[in-house]
């Protein structure tokens, strides 16, 4: 009856061609993919050309090396380090026990064996192989996912530098080149009240007053951005002083006031002092 073993492969290695063709047939008639091994020599070289999931691994193999020292030499191998190794073998002793498993094993089965222990043991250390090689690989795509999103998110944050770069530089030449003509506007909007004051021309006045007033309000404008601008890149300096609500209410009125007349509309304000 064959379970689900998804096509897994072990290697068996043993001298004694009677234990391979019992431990074949067992792991065959269940669907495992198996290949074999007479001596330690054979198996490692098998091994590093194509990895099994799974070793079942015989200690007594003379003349060659016996398991203990295959299972050194495979696990010394960090390719294939992490095979899942278990030990068959008819020396059942606690010390030969604690010895294949200080070696590298991951578990040791004493002969004769029965094919549902085998087995049993199998499936287990398979499940537990898989998973481990399943939680690395999950471990291996997040650290990859973590260094591309730090990759990205550096790479926004230069982005971002430098547009804050490129933006501070254009806001300063924007600045310098609006403040020379509105200096100029507001200049001789000031020249020109004084000559209507001296020609009597009053009449000339209120109008003179709206563009120095206009002038003066676009270049504080122009200041307010270039301190949000400072303000952003953590450069600000703050002077504290004394605003008067009502000189600048004033002036928002005499801004406004022609758009509203044009309009036929009506401005109503209401200032009182507490």
């Amino acid at each position: 009856m064959t379970e689900n073993s998804d096509n897994q492969s072990i290697l068996i290695v043993d001298d004694n061609p009677n234990n391979l063709e019992l431990l074949a047939h067992i792991l065959t008639d269940v669907g495992y993919q198996v290949s074999v091994a007479i001596d330690g020599e054979t198996a490692i070289e098998q091994v590093e050309y194509h990895p099994p999931e799974l070793i079942l691994l015989d200690i007594m193999m003379p003349p060659g090396i016996d398991g203990f020292e295959t299972c050194r030499r495979l696990k010394a191998n960090p390719l294939i380090c992490e095979i899942p190794i278990i030990f068959l073998s008819a020396l059942s002793d606690f010390h030969n026990k604690v010895n294949g498993l200080s070696v590298g094993a991951v578990d040791y089965i004493s002969k004769p064996f029965q094919s549902e222990e085998v087995l049993a043991r199998i499936r287990i250390h398979l499940k537990l192989y898989n998973l481990t090689k399943k939680l690395e690989q999950q471990k291996q795509l997040l650290e990859e996912k973590v260094e591309l999103r730090t990759v990205e998110l550096l790479a926004a944050k230069e982005a971002a530098e430098a547009a804050n770069i490129a933006k501070s530089q254009f806001l300063a030449n924007m600045s310098h080149e609006l403040r020379t003509p509105l200096n100029a506007i507001i200049g001789y909007s000031e020249m020109l009240q004084e000559e209507a004051e001296d020609l009597d021309q009053k009449f000339f006045i209120p109008d003179l007053k709206k563009i120095n007033g206009a002038g003066t309000h676009l270049l504080g404008l122009i200041n307010d951005i270039l301190d949000l601008s400072k303000i952003e890149s953590g450069k600000v300096e703050l002077y504290l002083e004394t605003v008067d609500i009502s000189d600048l209410i004033r002036e928002v009125i005499m801004m406004i006031k022609p758009l509203v007349e044009k309009n036929a509309n009506i401005l109503v304000v209401n200032c009182e002092h507490k």
